[in-house]
């Protein structure tokens, strides 16, 4: 599903690894986790599977791979989608409920409208 308010909203927010803060549109990258994603062959994921990232370490996950780097970073991307979406949800006056995951929460996202 795309939402172009949502990928500006992830835009504003502060990187998931190094907590930087975005000075500008590009330095913050919407990353679209892609682990376990449904999707046809070079289709994005949902913007709903985004999270933010700083530019480099966005290189630096596409560089070692999506999995390893996750690992390696000690990171669970979809704890930290699920929690923005959610927070998104609320700042724009949605309500999202009965989901265990990501997949779950965006599929109900999805059927609602």
């Amino acid at each position: 599903m795309k939402d172009k308010k949502y990928l500006k909203y992830i835009h504003t927010l502060n990187c998931i690894v190094t907590d930087c803060e975005p000075y500008g549109f590009s330095d913050i990258v919407a990353h679209h986790i892609t682990v376990g994603a449904k999707r046809g062959i070079s289709q994005k994921p949902s913007d709903y599977r985004c999270i933010p990232l700083e530019a480099k370490e966005h290189m630096r996950l596409h560089h070692v791979g999506e999995s390893s780097y996750w690992l390696q970073m000690g990171i669970d991307p979809f704890l930290h989608a699920m929690a923005i979406l959610d927070v998104y949800l609320c700042c724009i006056g949605k309500q999202v409920s009965g989901y265990t995951n990501l997949d779950e929460m965006i599929s109900l996202l999805e059927t609602a409208d």
